[in-house]
């Protein structure tokens, strides 16, 4: 069986359908003859941002610290010759 591929505006529409008309995830899904994970996943990609998961917010994980080279170049025992 072929894999079947949908536009951007086609997903888009779906995903509307269940954020902005309030039709049910599982009932939209049969009517576009999509399964349901496939427009699980487009409600959550191009829904509206209420429906998107919002991403962490984690500092970056070596915010604050010196690398080991950054420690080692900016000491004063480092001349440089001309």
């Amino acid at each position: 069986m072929a894999r079947q591929t949908y536009s951007r505006n086609f997903k888009v529409s779906a995903a509307k359908l269940v954020t902005e008309q309030s039709r049910g995830l599982k009932d939209a899904a049969t009517s576009l003859g999509v399964p349901t994970s496939t427009l699980q996943y487009w409600v959550r990609r191009f829904g509206t941002p209420a429906a998107r998961p919002t991403p962490p917010t984690t500092p970056p994980r070596f915010a604050g610290r010196t690398t080991a080279s950054a420690r080692r170049t900016s000491g004063s025992s480092w001349s440089v010759k001309s």
